[in-house]
């Protein structure tokens, strides 16, 4: 009799750190019986960076015999997840260990779902027992915390050897030497785990990047290392670990002009030249913020499906190459310009009636291939039509012999997209005129997208007054943020210019920090004394000092926190928004203190100058309640920041889709 466990995984990477090799998980179906381990079953997953894979779920099955002895309540079942980092110079190492119960082992069939958080041992608790002395483990045995029980300090496990096993690498056990020789029994590039076999009794071998087998002695097809690539046309060759095919487990990364299994054919072509000296201007002339290129087929329900989609910033480059993923390059193509938020213009490229690997075009933007929209054409034609019944009637409008009109090439409406034949009839087709759009913007901002598998490929039209790469600056209170003056330079395509702002913008505030210190820790130590307080002046000046040496280190740390957030370098994001708030806050708050108190030693100056007899303005006491009130009316003014102020993950400017900044 067999049960079965259903697994259900996936890998989540909780560190900044980004690996070029694979991450080989380990699932072992464990049975405790009187505190010895024994492995019922085994599966290998295999993440790898380059393929991009980690966020993909495994799922697989553990089929086991359980007979009468093991179904007692006291044998503990459970799934131990054992991780490895495979490197691409064939090294081995270790890297986290998570072990789940099987909490209804009576059951024939249980399934399993968990995502194995990995987060690095320096993250962790420093008074956990893997990193105190003596190592509770034995014979030079490895203790690892348990990643999903980081909370419990005293839980852990051993990472034994390959002489030993047990739960604390208790036993000894020399199945990974050949009893021969003194070779040992898994290859030398791989690691040997014994009593990992419970049927074979055999140790079980962890295979490098590039070799597999029983014993790892087998070579694999792709290594780029050593020039073996079984990719043509400089295609580049990346390991696909596959249980059912491990000779051939691999893809091809192939050119932007090649494609298939192994880069063997050549991709259609369509090269286009823009032959307008306007180019950056619509027919009716206006502006153009944005352009996109759709390249469609036809699908067997008459819609249309798209098969690529280019984005533009402003109009067209004067010449551009567009490379397909078949040999033959999509039906036709359609050119959309966007002039502002709500402004649109629908522009043909090219029909193919006939299939052909390359098409070479020349662009002007005229009537001609201009499609319009069919409620224009109708209203233009001053013809009447019913909304309900108006498709009916879009033979007409292909009809050249019914009216004075220059023939039509294209048009469109709200759902479908038209071509006028050779025998003036119409040919329309289901458009789906969200393909372009997404939700990527703030402030209202139109999202623009680009290649449908790029999440970063976007652009936003922002309306007037906001402006950052998902509108997330405004300047409609006639003011900047310092993430909207130190982003443009931070995030510079070029690297000379990053360093240079960067190191500009850490010393000028340090030096600052630096000066203001000093001159603040003197005018404290004036202030102090009780001679230079007796009029209201000097209790603005001690105040205003305190208040200036919080701005000063607000704006040093306020900037930090920039550059770091820029850099996709803060993995909590509580703190990172605790700080967003409380810095912009508090730099807020302390500068505008030190400009209310300035403001008031010049009024109580000014009141001496005018009634020099009288006191009252310059009385201690008086000054104090100004003080205070100011300080409270500042906080209410600026309590919004707490509130509103937030944290936007940008996904243009990192890999990962997860660097964020402040929103102000």
């Amino acid at each position: 009799m067999s049960d079965r466990l259903t697994v259900f995984i996936s890998f989540k990477n909780q560190t900044n750190g980004s690996s070029t090799g694979a991450i080989k998980i380990l699932a072992l179906l464990v049975v405790t019986i009187n505190d010895t381990e024994t492995v019922l079953d085994r599966h290998e997953v295999h993440f790898t960076s380059a393929l991009e894979n980690y966020k993909e779920k495994q799922k697989f099955y553990f089929v086991y015999p359980r007979p009468h002895q093991l179904r007692s309540n006291t044998h503990h079942y459970t799934v131990r997840f054992e991780a490895y980092q495979l490197n691409e110079n064939e090294s081995i190492a270790f890297l986290a260990v998570w072990i789940y119960p099987v909490p209804f082992n009576f059951l024939p069939s249980q399934r399993l779902a968990k995502v194995l958080k990995y987060t690095q041992p320096s993250q962790m608790a420093l008074n956990h027992t893997c990193f105190a002395k003596p190592n509770p483990c034995l014979n030079e045995g490895r203790c690892h915390p348990i990643m999903n029980k980081l909370s419990d300090i005293h839980s852990y496990w051993c990472e034994c050897g390959n002489n030993s096993y047990g739960s604390h690498c208790e036993f000894k056990d020399q199945s990974c030497f050949l009893s021969s020789s003194k070779l040992n029994y898994c290859s030398s590039t791989s690691m040997c785990r014994p009593q990992y076999d419970h049927y074979g009794q055999k140790p079980l071998c962890i295979c490098s990047m590039n070799s597999y087998g029983p014993r790892c002695f087998i070579d694999r097809l792709c290594q780029m290392k050593i020039g073996r690539n079984p990719c043509q046309n400089g295609g580049i060759c990346l390991t696909k670990y596959q249980h059912y095919n491990l000779i051939d487990a691999y893809i091809c990364q192939c050119p932007k002009s090649y494609f298939g299994p192994i880069c063997q054919y050549r991709s259609g072509v369509i090269e286009i030249s823009y032959d307008d000296e306007n180019q950056s201007v619509t027919l009716s002339g206006e502006q153009i913020s944005a352009t996109v290129i759709q390249l469609f087929d036809i699908s067997d329900r008459e819609e249309l499906s798209i098969k690529k989609q280019i984005l533009y910033k402003d109009s067209l480059p004067s010449h551009l190459i567009i490379t397909s993923e078949s040999m033959i390059h999509p039906v036709f193509g359609l050119i959309k310009l966007y002039t502002n938020q709500s402004t649109i213009q629908y522009h043909l490229l090219y029909t193919s009636s006939t299939a052909g690997s390359s098409l070479n075009l020349t662009l002007r933007f005229t009537k001609k291939n201009y499609c319009s929209h069919s409620h224009d054409i109708f209203n233009l034609r001053n013809e009447t039509y019913k909304i309900r019944n108006v498709v009916a009637k879009y033979h007409t409008l292909c009809d050249n012999t019914t009216s004075n009109s220059s023939p039509l090439l294209c048009f469109v409406d709200d759902d479908y997209f038209c071509l006028c034949d050779i025998n003036n009839t119409a040919q329309c087709f289901l458009y789906n005129k969200k393909f372009d759009q997404c939700k990527q913007c703030l402030a209202g901002g139109q999202c623009i997208k680009g290649d449908i598998d790029t999440p970063s490929d976007y652009l936003c039209l922002c309306p007037r007054c906001h402006f950052g790469s998902k509108c997330q600056h405004n300047t409609e209170l006639f003011s900047f943020s310092l993430v909207s003056l130190l982003s443009p330079d931070l995030l510079s395509s070029s690297l000379v210019k990053q360093k240079v702002s960067l190191s500009m913008y850490i010393s000028v505030p340090a030096v600052l920090l630096i000066y203001g210190t000093i001159s603040n820790f003197f005018s404290l130590v004036t202030f102090r004394q009780p001679r230079t307080r007796l009029n209201g002046a000097g209790h603005y000046f001690f105040t205003g000092t305190i208040f200036s040496q919080l701005s000063l280190f607000c704006l040093l740390s306020k900037i930090l926190h920039i550059i770091i957030n820029i850099r996709g370098l803060f993995i909590q994001p509580i703190i990172n928004t605790v700080l967003c708030k409380i810095l912009s806050f508090l730099l807020s708050l302390s500068s505008r203190i030190c400009y209310w108190l300035i403001v008031f030693v010049t009024i109580e100056r000014i009141y001496v100058t005018i009634y020099p007899t009288k006191r009252w303005l310059q009385k201690p006491k008086i000054a104090k309640t100004i003080i205070t009130l100011i300080t409270i009316f500042t906080c209410a003014s600026h309590v919004h920041e707490l509130v509103k102020y937030n944290i936007v993950d940008d996904p243009k400017y990192t890999a990962n889709g997860n660097s964020s900044f402040s929103v102000e």
